[in-house]
């Protein structure tokens, strides 16, 4: 959590909720955006969260 409150923006590309949770919660603690991507074969999901107390949402990916 030290290690959060030097940065401006929060990146996670982690493969695990616990972790997810976990650096969300030390972002909205030190009040950072957090930006958080996943990815799967061709499909990606990029979400960017406590902006502005904003949800921000985008999704990558071929429809068919």
């Amino acid at each position: 959590v030290d290690l959060i409150k030097n940065y401006n923006i929060i990146v996670d590309c982690s493969d695990n909720f616990y972790c997810r949770y976990l650096i969300n919660d030390a972002a909205v603690l030190f009040d950072k955006p957090f930006v958080s991507g996943a990815i799967e074969q061709f499909y990606g999901q990029l979400g960017v969260f406590n902006w502005k107390n904003r949800i921000k949402d985008i999704n990558y990916g071929n429809d068919k």
